[in-house]
Order: C-alpha cells, then sequence, then structure tokens
C-alpha cells in the first residue's frame, strides 16, 4: 500500500472517531439539560397543603357534629375551613378510619399522586393531614361543593326534575372523568349516586377515587362492601372474591346509567321475587323490559333511536364478563353520540318546561331597547331574542339563541304577572302547556312601573297573513287551509 493512501485510510479513521466521541459529548449535554428542565418544572408545580391534627380540629371546631355533611363507605365528611395565608378557605375533610389490622401507613406518594388528578369532574384533593402522633387515621382534605348534594340526593330524596337531556349530560361528565382517571392509572372501585358530588349548575364531579390504594386496614375488601353498594359492582367481584379492576369501574358506570334512565334506586325491594342488588342489570336484558322501568317523567323525551343506543351501550357495560365491556374511552365517544342525536330531535324550547322571570332591563337588551317589532306588525309585541343558559332565560344579541315575541301591558293582564302565578298556580300550567297548535309561553316580566310583559315564542307569520298574502308570499290555498 502507498504511503498517502496509508495516511488518508488514517485521517479517514482519527475523523471518525472524532466525530464519534462530538456526538457522544452533545448527547451528554443534552441529557443533562433535559433532566435539568425535567426537575425545574417538577419543582414549579405545586405540592398538596400538609396540615397537622390541631389545624384539622381547628377547621372543623373538634370535629363537631354540626359540621359533619355526610358518612362514607370508608369514612365521615366534615366541613373546615382552613386559612390559607389570610383568606379562610372552605373545604370538605375526610376521615378514614381504620378497621382491622397492624399500623400500615399510607405512603405520601400515593396521597401525591392523588392531588396531581385535576379535572372538572372530579372534586379536587387540597392536602392531608400528615402527624405522627395521630396514625390512626388518614384525612384528606377536598374542594368543598358548597350545595352539598349528591346524584342520589337529587335523584332519590330531593326528586329534582332532571329532564333527559340533562341526565345525559351527567352520564358524560362522569364518563369524561373516569376515562380521566384510567388514562392516568387510576381505578375509583366505588362509583355510585352517592359518590358523584353534583354542582349548582349540576356538573357532575366524582369523588373517594383512587382509594384502592389505601392499606386493607383503612378499607373494606370486596367481601365486605356494603350491601347497598353490591348493586354496582358485578358478579365475579362478589361471588368469586375477584378483585377490583378498571372494569368493575365500566360495569358500575353501566349500572349508574341504568339508574338515570329509569330514576330508582339500585337496590329495589319493591320488586317481587328479584334480587334487589341486581334487579337494573336484569332489565337490561332485553330492550322490552327496560321500557317498562323507564322513569315516566322523562320517557317522553326519549326518541326511539337514542333510548336504542343507550340501551346498547349501558347493556354492554353491564356485561358480566369484563373481557366484553367496552373501556372508557369508547363509553364517552358513545355517549357524546347519543347526546347529540337526541338534540337533533328535541325542540331547543323544550327545556323551558315553566314560566321564567325576566328582569325588565333583561327584555330592554333581548328586544333592542323594544325597538324591533315582529313581521306581523302587532304594536305591542316585540320581537327579541334569549338563550337557555342553567335552566334559565336571558338576554341576547340578535340572531343568537331563540327568537321570542313580548308582548307588553295590553296584551298581558296583571294578574298573570303575580308571583303566585308563576311559582304555584296558573302560570306553571300555562309553561307547561307543550302541542304543536299552541304558542308556547316561556317567561314573564312584571317591571317596578306599569308595565307588564309576556314572552312567548316566535312565531314567523299570523294566519291572518296566510289567508290573505299580503306580505308577498302566496295566499293559503283551501286545502292547506282544511289541514291546517
Amino acid at each position: 500500500m502507498k504511503r498517502s493512501e496509508h495516511q488518508s485510510d488514517s485521517g479517514k479513521f482519527i475523523t471518525l472517531i472524532y466525530l464519534k466521541c462530538f456526538n457522544l459529548h452533545l448527547q451528554l449535554y443534552f441529557n443533562k439539560n433535559d433532566n435539568k428542565n425535567k426537575k425545574s418544572e417538577s419543582s414549579k408545580q405545586p405540592s398538596p397543603h400538609v396540615l397537622k391534627i390541631p389545624e384539622i380540629m381547628k377547621a372543623t371546631k373538634n370535629l363537631n357534629e354540626s359540621f359533619l355533611m355526610r358518612r362514607g363507605w370508608f369514612g365521615d365528611v366534615y366541613y373546615g375551613e382552613l386559612l390559607h395565608g389570610s383568606v379562610l378557605v372552605p373545604t370538605a375533610i375526610k376521615r378514614y378510619t381504620r378497621r382491622r389490622g397492624p399500623t400500615d401507613s399510607w405512603p405520601d406518594v400515593e396521597k401525591q399522586k392523588l392531588y396531581a388528578l385535576r379535572h372538572p369532574n372530579l372534586v379536587s384533593m387540597i392536602g392531608y393531614c400528615d402527624d405522627d402522633r395521630y396514625e390512626k387515621e388518614i384525612i384528606l382534605v377536598y374542594e368543598y361543593i358548597s350545595s352539598r348534594k349528591s346524584l342520589n340526593d337529587h335523584l332519590h330524596v330531593l326528586s329534582t326534575p332532571l329532564p333527559w337531556i340533562r341526565r345525559l349530560e351527567i352520564c358524560i361528565g362522569v364518563a369524561h372523568g373516569l376515562e380521566y382517571l384510567h388514562s392516568a392509572g387510576v381505578m375509583h372501585g366505588d362509583i355510585r349516586s352517592h359518590n358523584i358530588m353534583m354542582t349548582e349548575s349540576l356538573v357532575p364531579k366524582i369523588t373517594d377515587y383512587g382509594l384502592s390504594g389505601l392499606s386493607l386496614a383503612y378499607r373494606p375488601t370486596a367481601v365486605s362492601i356494603p350491601l347497598r353498594a353490591c348493586g354496582y359492582v358485578d358478579a365475579a367481584t362478589i361471588n368469586h372474591h375477584g378483585g377490583l379492576t378498571m372494569k368493575s369501574d365500566v360495569f358500575s358506570l353501566g349500572v349508574l346509567l341504568l339508574e338515570l334512565l329509569c330514576g330508582r334506586p339500585v337496590l329495589d325491594y319493591s320488586c317481587h321475587g328479584d334480587d334487589p342488588q341486581r334487579y337494573l342489570v336484569y332489565c337490561a336484558v332485553s330492550l322490552t323490559m327496560l321500557e317498562d322501568v323507564i322513569d315516566s317523567n322523562v320517557k317522553d323525551e326519549i326518541s326511539k333511536d337514542c333510548l336504542e343506543d343507550f340501551f346498547e351501550i349501558a347493556k354492554r357495560c353491564v356485561n358480566e364478563s369484563q373481557q366484553q365491556r367496552p373501556d372508557m374511552a369508547e363509553v364517552v365517544t358513545r355517549l357524546e353520540s347519543i347526546l347529540t342525536l337526541q338534540k337533533s330531535h328535541t325542540n331547543p324550547l323544550q327545556d323551558a318546561l315553566s314560566v321564567k322571570m325576566l328582569t325588565y332591563d333583561d327584555l330592554k337588551k333581548a328586544t333592542g331597547d323594544f325597538s324591533r317589532n315582529p313581521p306581523f306588525g302587532e304594536t305591542e309585541v316585540f320581537l327579541g331574542w334569549v338563550e337557555l343558559e342553567r335552566e334559565k332565560l336571558a338576554p341576547s344579541k340578535e340572531g343568537v339563541g331563540i327568537a321570542v315575541a313580548v308582548a307588553s301591558k295590553s296584551m298581558a293582564h296583571d294578574d298573570w304577572l303575580q308571583p303566585t302565578f308563576v311559582r304555584s298556580g296558573r302560570g306553571e300550567l300555562h309553561g307547561q302547556l307543550d302541542h304543536p297548535n299552541i304558542v308556547k309561553l316561556l317567561g314573564c316580566c312584571k317591571s317596578d312601573g306599569d308595565e307588564n310583559f309576556l314572552v312567548y315564542e316566535h312565531m314567523q307569520r299570523s294566519l291572518r297573513r296566510f289567508i290573505q298574502g299580503d306580505d308577498g308570499l302566496e295566499p293559503l290555498s283551501w286545502g292547506h287551509g282544511l289541514t291546517s
């Protein structure tokens, strides 16, 4: 080999070694910076509030019974006000009482994992109590839900009117919360209407999640599940003492879907000859059986194809075979499509089932300061635009929301505007009159002055204009007149 060729090969080899070393150096440099960035990001994440027993006792007035909000499977929940800076923050403080076994603490890493979970459909954890002098209990601090009402309260205690679309939205909210938990590797293990807190605006928030990480000294096993919760747990877990899984959560959600559809408790002792714990699940065997137990308050609101789809996904959720159940992502997708389907069949005014009180300022905004008259030319009727917000009528911009006809004083008798009419008598009756051939009364207003108003759904043309055809359209034919 020639000398020049040998030198050339040596040069290439040295260059290759240099490049590899340079690449290794860059790799080490970027890995080091990535680790620094990760550490800095983790250090920016807020930490849970770690409290001592004296702080808990002070917040709850020494666990005063008057501060007790509810008793639960795992422990009791107290209202408490904790000092954050100079501000007292309302919280829900839950005590997890030791049931049996030796002293066994719950690792702080598990509590911090729960604290990191944040979702609109979860009751957020604020902090926990860590006090070596008080080892018999675990105390967690959660955000305070001011309504203090669970889904069970609304369905079976208060009998809160819940239209079908609202019930679907609750189903979707719970499913979203569970999907988020499962994506974070967290199983709930106790989904039931008691553990779904409801905000003032009826947004569902899941509580008691992630407690499967508790020591057996603090949580019951599948064998000791309270009777009232058994209806939400699949037979494999109860009969064969199998462990709870994420598919157990899917089963529990399926039962919750049936509970919202039927409006009856999961444990129904009125069903003669049937297992009260499994009654709703048995009804999901066939659509015909299920139709017999649907809540009469919503039965007429549900479209046929929506009911069929809802029945299908609920039935799959409560399948005895865990492998045959869908995952939460699929449940969310199906429920959202069912809601869209139902809305396509629902009159946008259907939610306004009773007469709503509006203020004079609301009507001024809705009608453009009473400047818009409907095209049928009534001088005492004004065209307005409103939106349904949290089951209330709110003024909207022209062309946005629902068109309404606002009738002024001479068309609205004073006695119709009295509070007794609206809240407890004829107004409620008029507001619930719902027929294709009746103009629906939506709301009313009694101003401080002499002017009173009624708010109706808006109709484009009066019969007079149809008959005479005086707005440029063809007059109504005799055939159409007979069928109308």
